[in-house]
């Protein structure tokens, strides 16, 4: 009750458009979308985890701040 049945917010909250959209992304969800879309018949059963690749030897060899982790970009408002 006085909640906005779209967002859960209070109502008095909603009608302020004090409010912006922020766009991100997850990495380990767009490896698993890009899987399916890959793999449009997978066999039954498949159970999909997004797993850490290591970072390439350049990544290494020149590490920079774009390429730290993106948990490191969003933490300290990089991203």
């Amino acid at each position: 009750m006085g909640l906005c049945p779209d967002c859960g917010r209070p109502l008095t909250e909603c009608g302020t458009g004090a409010y912006h959209v922020e766009e991100r992304i997850c990495g380990p969800s767009a490896a698993v979308a890009r899987w399916r879309k890959e793999n449009k018949d997978p066999a039954p059963g498949v159970v999909l985890s997004a797993v850490r690749t290591e970072p390439s030897e350049a990544t290494l060899a020149n590490p920079t701040l774009a390429s730290a982790p993106d948990w490191v970009k969003e933490k300290f408002g990089i991203i």
